[in-house]
C-alpha cells in the first residue's frame, strides 16, 4: 500500500511539473548564449544555473536534471526552509528536515546519489519569509551571476 502511495505522489508531482518542465526546456534549448566562446583556445561553454525556489523534496529539479542537456545547465540549486544546513557538521537530520537521501545518500560503498544526477543537484536551507534571507540570497546567489553563468530563475 505504501509503495502505491509513493508512486501516486510521484505521478502527481510530475503532472504538476509538466508545464514548468516544458517552459524551462524551451528556454534552455532555444538559448544561444550557451554556445562556445569566440576564442579558438577557450572551449568553455556558458551554462545556466536553475534555482528551484520552495523546492520541497526537489521533484521538479530531479525531473529537469534527467531531461535537460547537461552541456547547457551547470547545476540546479534547490532552496527550501526544510532542508538541513549542508555542512560536514550535519551528521543527522532532525524530524522537521526534508530527508535528502535521494540527493546525497550512499549507493553501495563507493558512490552516492549525488554522483548519479546528469545535472548536479545542490540543496540550500533558505526561508524566503525571513527578511534577511532574500537579502543574503541576493548577495550570495543572484549577484554572482556573470556572463559566463547565465541563470534562469
Amino acid at each position: 500500500m505504501e509503495k502505491n502511495l509513493k508512486k501516486n505522489k510521484i505521478i502527481k508531482e510530475l503532472i504538476e511539473s509538466v508545464p514548468i518542465i516544458q517552459s524551462v526546456k524551451d528556454i534552455i534549448l532555444s538559448d544561444d548564449s550557451s554556445k562556445k566562446t569566440n576564442s579558438a583556445t577557450d572551449s568553455t561553454e556558458e551554462k545556466h544555473t536553475i534555482i528551484d525556489l520552495c523546492s520541497g523534496k526537489g521533484y521538479l529539479s530531479m525531473f529537469l536534471s534527467e531531461i535537460l542537456p547537461p552541456e547547457k545547465v551547470r547545476k540546479c540549486l534547490l532552496l527550501d526552509k526544510a532542508w538541513a544546513i549542508a555542512s560536514p557538521e550535519t551528521k543527522e537530520l532532525k524530524p522537521h528536515h526534508i530527508n535528502w537521501d535521494h540527493m546525497y545518500g550512499e549507493i553501495g560503498s563507493d558512490q552516492t546519489y549525488f554522483d548519479t544526477w546528469p545535472i548536479p543537484l545542490y540543496t540550500s536551507k533558505q526561508d524566503l519569509k525571513r527578511t534577511y534571507n532574500p537579502r543574503k540570497m541576493k548577495q550570495h546567489i543572484f549577484e554572482k551571476k556573470t556572463m559566463r553563468d547565465p541563470s534562469f530563475y
